[in-house]
């Protein structure tokens, strides 16, 4: 089975990217813990594209990234937020004030946090097929830090695909 990773980046990105999450699960027969609760077995048939499975229960490869924790702390109140696996949750404190340069140029622990969690969700992939970035166009950290992504992780990962959204 061929596996994707998942990024919700910034604002704009987290939301549209929690929407997604939700959606799919429901479409897979999930509960918001995770849990298969589906009637079909098709239901399953594609699931580990999108995510990993752990004692009967379905986390979402995705990681959600913001250079500030507004977003983020909106979306763990959301009834699908306990899907996600806390590692894969990664902020900074700072902001970058809708500056594309300060996303793209972003605190170096930041970026080596994000660069670790992806080579983790990386080796517990069977069949790595590449990337899904959900994202806005404007700003400082959707179309920043995204670039800054693109960037390092195309001369990585060459043969993968990347997709923006």
């Amino acid at each position: 089975m061929r596996e994707i990773i998942h990024f919700q980046v910034g604002k704009c990105g987290n939301n549209i990217g929690y929407k997604f999450i939700e959606d799919i699960s429901t479409e897979h027969g999930l509960n918001q813990d995770g849990s298969y609760i589906g009637t079909d077995d098709n239901q399953l048939k594609n699931i580990n594209v999108f995510f990993n499975e752990t004692e009967k229960k379905y986390t979402p490869r995705a990681i959600l990234i913001d250079t500030e924790p507004t977003a983020i702390e909106e979306i763990m109140v959301k009834p699908f937020s306990k899907l996600f696996l806390p590692d894969n949750i990664l902020y900074d404190r700072e902001g970058t004030g809708n500056v594309y340069s300060k996303g793209y140029y972003c605190s170096q622990d930041l970026f080596m946090s994000i660069s670790d969690v992806v080579h983790k969700e990386v080796e517990k992939c069977d069949c790595f097929q590449g990337f899904q970035f959900v994202h806005s166009v404007s700003g400082g950290t959707g179309s920043g830090l995204t670039s800054k992504m693109i960037t390092t992780f195309r001369e990585e990962y060459q043969t993968q695909m990347m997709q923006l959204y």
